[in-house]
């Protein structure tokens, strides 16, 4: 189930990612959206996204911890604020997973219009390179509504554009020095094995 968790989540922030450098030099310079993951067999995890230019930024709440997913152009990391800990995302292998999206029109085959959420949206199949991507795109304001890869769905809610947001929003907290994924992972199978003995 953790390994299940863990591709739950890269899927999550690389739709996020890919969806980011998709818009980032189209319409809007910055945007912020709650965004709903869902995977048949898994709870859904709900997030608040914010966007800046090619940096992204997700805080979600998974397995009883508050995650913050930070993406600041080059790198990607995983931040648990609880324990003042941060571990390297190894995106470059899930990002070719999901196909590079920079225009959907030019990118992505028309399938034709539906209607999600009381929205008129044109669909589109994504599948240069890596598995396809499925897109419902708003035609108001030309953003997702929904896209779908590989059995897991994601949800674009609460959309607004153009707003003021500060560079620091996309970088670690000054003094957190990142560790790759194995170890970080160790490190807390460590801690709840305390915390377990510490309960008996």
């Amino acid at each position: 189930m953790r390994i299940l968790m863990v591709r739950f989540l890269l899927y999550g922030i690389c739709l996020s990612m890919a969806v980011t450098v998709a818009w980032a030099a189209r319409n809007y310079s910055s945007m912020q959206y709650d965004l709903i993951l869902e995977q048949p067999g898994m709870s859904s995890i709900s997030t608040k996204v914010y966007t800046k230019g090619n940096k992204s930024r997700m805080e979600m709440q998974a397995g009883g911890m508050q995650t913050i997913n930070l993406f600041d152009g080059v790198q990607a990391y995983m931040y648990i604020p609880s324990q003042n800990m941060a571990m390297v995302i190894p995106v470059q292998q899930a990002r070719a997973q999901v196909p590079e999206i920079r225009d959907y029109q030019k990118d992505c085959e028309y399938l034709g219009d539906e209607r999600v959420d009381s929205k008129t949206c044109g669909v589109y199949n994504c599948a240069k390179g890596g598995q396809p991507v499925k897109m419902w795109i708003d035609r108001t304001i030309d953003f997702p509504v929904m896209t779908e890869v590989s059995g897991m769905r994601a949800h674009y809610k609460n959309v607004v554009v153009d707003i003021p947001l500060d560079d620091k929003l996309f970088n670690l907290p000054a003094g957190v020095k990142p560790q790759d994924m194995s170890s970080m992972m160790q490190g807390m199978q460590g801690l709840t094995g305390m915390n377990q003995n510490s309960s008996r």
